[in-house]
């Protein structure tokens, strides 16, 4: 089952300021994308049932390819309702599947809430 648990402000804005896991510098550029790629097409999947993908923030939510020096994927969303027990559980077992080493992090536009998800937890932003 997965845990969710509450971070504080500041250990939110500590992970986002790092790279999550990033790739070993033997690993090409090439091979990187393919883990990316792996990842990024299941969570589209996933997000698809949820609602639409709208880059204008007229959707529920934006996955756009972001490739960085970092195993993290991010979206945004702009529909908080999607957000439930049950997505955030698919998410953690597709990440557990595809590869463990990876996160997603679903954020609002404004940072109003924030939660890194990850093979075994998600920690969720403390609103307070």
């Amino acid at each position: 089952m997965l845990s969710i648990r509450t971070i504080s402000k500041a250990d939110h804005h500590h992970k986002l300021d790092r790279p999550h896991n990033p790739p070993e510098s033997n690993l090409s550029d090439e091979e990187f994308d393919v883990e990316y790629y792996k990842l990024y097409d299941q969570v589209e999947e996933i997000m698809s049932r949820q609602g639409e993908n709208n880059a204008f923030g007229d959707g529920d939510y934006c996955l756009e390819p972001h490739i960085a020096n970092s195993r993290g994927l991010h979206l945004e969303v702009t529909n908080p309702n999607i957000i439930t027990r049950e997505l955030l559980t698919e998410l953690s077992d597709s990440i557990g599947r595809i590869d463990p080493r990876w996160e997603v992090y679903l954020s609002s536009g404004d940072f109003d809430f924030g939660v890194f998800i990850s093979a075994t937890e998600a920690q969720n932003l403390d609103e307070e």
